[in-house]
């Protein structure tokens, strides 16, 4: 039988919910200014005034964008979306779990004991610890745990899935990607040609998984 990788998103896809992210903009809100943390007030200041659109934006790859247009205008400026990853790190976002929108939890441990499977999130490496550890994911059962900084050279997560079929040594067409966004998870994959599963119901994740194993 053929090798199968399973690539898992985490967020949306190893649990759902329509209030799962409802802390996030406060959080971001809170903390934007902590992630400049080598400029002025005042040259913070006139960034705003240069990019107001920036205090609307709370998703990473969202922000990381704003601050790559902001430090090619500024180039004088000490920007780095570093700085933004290593708050994102230290600073963990409490989302809301719907104990009811939850994936069968022993089924993913089971599988990624029985196939190569990995975990490949925006999320950053601090949260997807924790909230697997609140979930009972068990991370040392994974292939790899991938967290997607948004280089420049490539904000998506298409070098990251490239990485991991490299390290596979198995056609595109033996691996399938799951997630909750045609964005960020699937279109890259498809890029590869890699088999994507759209999943808006982490209930229904284990039945979908199912499918492409038979």
């Amino acid at each position: 039988m053929d090798k199968k990788v399973i690539i898992l998103d985490f967020d949306g896809t190893v649990y759902s919910g329509e209030h799962k992210f409802d802390n996030v903009p406060k959080a971001i809100e809170e903390n934007r200014r902590k992630f400049f943390p080598r400029i002025t007030d005042n040259e913070y200041n006139m960034l705003l005034t240069e990019f107001p659109e920036f205090l609307n934006v709370t998703s990473g790859r969202k922000i990381t964008l704003a601050m790559w247009k902001m430090k090619d205008k500024f180039p004088q400026l000490d920007i780095d979306t570093k700085d933004f990853f290593d708050w994102q790190n230290n600073s963990r976002y409490e989302i809301v779990l719907d104990p009811t929108l939850i994936a069968d939890i022993d089924y993913i441990n089971n599988l990624a004991i029985n196939h190569p499977t990995y975990i490949v999130s925006n999320s950053s490496p601090n949260h997807l610890l924790y909230y697997m550890e609140v979930l009972g994911l068990n991370p040392k059962l994974f292939k790899d745990i991938v967290s997607n900084q948004f280089l420049q050279s490539d904000p998506s997560k298409e070098h990251h899935y490239k990485d991991i079929l490299d390290k596979e040594h198995c056609k595109p067409s033996q691996f399938y990607v799951f997630g909750d966004s045609v964005e960020a998870d699937l279109i890259p994959a498809q890029n590869l040609g890699m088999n994507t599963i759209y999943i808006d119901n982490a209930t229904l994740l284990k039945n979908e998984i199912e499918k492409v194993l038979k």
